[in-house]
């Protein structure tokens, strides 16, 4: 396949050809290009080199358009050049670099196979394959589309003759890198996009129905959630495929936004009707009311009460159960409210971390001993997965204690964990908001047309920075998304929230706070200088890898704060 191809590739002048293929015996599945000194002779071009893993040819069951897709591309890194190719010495601008290197050889790779008689529907294939291997499991979304090399579907749509559906499952992933960040409104605003690129896309439409419902939730006054027994909203999907509430504590925002989730719902319920998942988020709605008004709630938490006496799969049952129980307490029915909770939670050692935390705020005398040891078995393993931050992490532990007196054992020491953050995704500029992995075109909505656009590169035209506002607002784009995102406009934010649900606490950064301000926020040792790219120039900023989010510092204020990915060389 190598002699095939090289046939039709340029070769480059920097490498000595023919290329040398290796085939080594390693499980990963991968291959590279890369360039052999001549440690004899110094003044020798570096020999061009490729190697395959039998990991690779294992993972593809050998299936040859794959492979050859495979040496098509590797071929191209070293005819574009990109095989010890100076990079910029700012981390954001090298990693952007990187990913434009392997878009680069995928359009090279495509011309490549097509020279030699082959389909570039085998280069899409080959990425496409690349994303069946990562899987859709687990978290870090946002990481996953910001890496070193770009997503595979978007470097599949670059080079595929139909790319609707790749960039609709693009969007979607990008819903869930705001849902991973909680940032609810930019998960809406991704999943709308998604349904709307693919209207088969019915998890999107779910998915937005559901990031609404939870930004309506995530908008209500913490004193009026703490009041409220904790809701569990169920998995996004990501396989395409104690009292009553009191008025004063709503808002008419509040009522704005829930009105807008009903509208929502109702909407997806015309397009998927009897979606079981739809009809499950209206319920939930129905018992979050903002009002608390009882026909609502009562039938919300007798519809999620049925569904969980039905229910065979024990990890929904208890969704359902608790859910239902939400309903109960905002109604003041705190025996049903307990039963429903209790009556799940028997008989399985499933942990439901909302039901359990709802279990350890009710305070319940007479029960028997087996409920009671279930109960504090329910308390303490909550306490230990929960930091101490949390609400009613005080309540739960008193309880614990209670029950454990009540069966006369001794409480265990419990070594609550830290409170661990995640980022904002986005920048909020005034009422607006810019945010990485947004559609430049977006931007341009909101902001109109930039003051400027800077490309570093004629080589690689789509990585350019943008400017508005005479540069107070800057972004980095890539293939027509935003990349990076910068704010020196005093009063931008940045919403910092804790990655615990329970938790229900936002703590927001300021262009323009004090050192002092941001360090109660953000303590500023744990940040390293990094150098990030100012058009192409390098730049010191204090960046918090784990958060994605760089600051700069104007002697005691915060200049700007930006939003970019870093990955450690």
């Amino acid at each position: 396949m190598v002699r095939e191809l090289e046939a039709f590739a340029p070769q480059n002048p920097r490498y000595q050809y023919p290329i040398q293929c290796e085939i080594e015996e390693d499980d990963s599945v991968n291959a590279y290009a890369t360039a052999v000194f001549n440690k004899e002779d110094e003044k020798a071009k570096p020999q061009a080199k490729m190697v395959i893993f039998t990991g690779l040819v294992d993972f593809v069951k050998a299936d040859q358009r794959i492979i050859r897709a495979v040496v098509a591309h590797e071929i191209s890194h070293l005819s574009d050049g990109h095989v010890y190719s100076s990079v910029p010495r700012a981390e954001d601008l090298s990693q952007f670099w990187n990913r434009a290197q392997e878009t680069e050889a995928d359009t090279s790779g495509a011309i490549l196979l097509q020279r030699a008689g082959y389909s570039k529907k085998d280069m899409v294939d080959m990425l496409l394959k690349l994303e069946e291997m990562r899987g859709r499991k687990g978290g870090g979304w946002f990481e996953r589309l910001t890496g070193t090399h770009p997503d595979p579907k978007a470097r599949a749509a670059r080079i595929s003759d139909d790319p609707a559906v790749l960039r609709s499952l693009l969007a979607f992933d990008a819903g869930l890198a705001f849902m991973d960040r909680r940032d609810f409104g930019g998960a809406v605003y991704a999943f709308d996009k998604a349904a709307t690129l693919e209207p088969k896309l019915r998890e999107a439409v779910i998915n937005a129905a559901q990031s609404n419902l939870m930004q309506y939730y995530d908008e209500l006054s913490s004193k009026l959630r703490e009041r409220w027994f904790r809701v569990d909203f169920g998995p996004i999907l990501k396989d395409p495929g104690v009292g009553t509430s009191k008025d004063d504590m709503v808002t008419d925002q509040n009522r704005r936004r829930y009105a807008e989730v009903i509208t929502r719902l109702n909407e997806a319920s015309k397009k998927l009707p009897g979606n079981a998942r739809i009809a499950e988020l209206m319920a939930i709605a129905q018992v979050l009311e903002p009002d608390g008004n009882a026909n609502a709630v009562l039938k919300g938490a007798a519809w999620l009460a049925d569904q969980a006496s039905r229910a065979k799969d024990i990890s929904t049952k208890m969704r359902y159960a608790n859910n239902a129980a939400v309903g109960y307490h905002r109604l003041n029915q705190l025996q049903k409210a307990y039963e429903a909770i209790i009556n799940a939670q028997q008989g399985n050692r499933t942990y439901n971390a909302s039901l359990a935390e709802n279990l350890g705020r009710l305070q319940v005398k007479g029960r028997s001993k087996e409920l009671e040891a279930l109960a504090v078995d329910v308390m303490y393993t909550w306490l230990k997965n929960s930091p101490k931050e949390s609400p009613n992490w005080a309540v739960v532990h008193a309880n614990y204690q209670a029950g454990c007196k009540s069966l006369n054992i001794k409480a265990q020491e419990i070594d609550a964990p830290p409170m661990y953050l995640t980022s904002g995704i986005s920048i909020n500029i005034g009422d607006k908001m810019l945010s990485a992995l947004m559609a430049y075109d977006d931007a341009v909505a909101s902001f109109g047309n930039p003051d400027a656009r800077v490309r570093f590169d004629d080589r690689y035209p789509d990585v350019m920075e943008v400017r508005w506002q005479a540069g107070a607002i800057r972004a980095y784009t890539q293939d027509d998304q935003l990349v990076r995102v910068t704010s020196y406009v005093p009063g931008s934010t940045v919403v910092i929230r804790p990655t615990d649900e329970s938790v229900r606490r936002s703590m927001t950064l300021r262009v323009g706070m004090t050192k002092a301000e941001f360090n109660a926020i953000l303590p500023i040792e744990i940040g390293e200088e990094t150098e990030l790219s100012d058009m192409g120039k390098v730049e010191n900023w204090l960046y918090f890898s784990p958060l994605s989010l760089g600051v700069l510092f104007d002697g005691d204020k915060v200049k700007a704060l930006t939003i970019t990915p870093v990955s450690p060389r």
